[in-house]
């Protein structure tokens, strides 16, 4: 077995977006999270504009947000929200 390209972690907040989620959500959004080790931009996944080299993956109606430092190797999983509240201005 192959050893992961980069190394994830998740922000405190991500552990609460994620039990927030519906149940049935939730196996698919750690599948990809864990996914993230060996292709941090997966298919379909988008890059934000103005934000560095922050990206977004669709997973359903929610959306996991994810920073990517190339440098040291590592996704850093900022947060899961459902699309009606991703993308709103505070």
């Amino acid at each position: 077995m192959k050893s992961p390209k980069f190394r994830v972690e998740l922000r405190s907040s991500v552990l609460k977006d994620i039990d927030r989620t519906e149940i049935r959500y939730r196996p698919k959004i750690w599948d990809k999270i864990e996914a993230l080790a060996d292709d941090p931009t997966p298919r379909g996944s988008l890059k934000l504009s103005g934000d560095g080299n922050v990206y977004r993956i669709r997973i359903g109606v929610f959306r996991v947000f994810n920073e990517i430092d190339y440098k040291a190797k590592m996704v850093i999983v900022g947060h899961v929200m459902h699309r009606q509240t991703a993308y709103k201005k505070k």
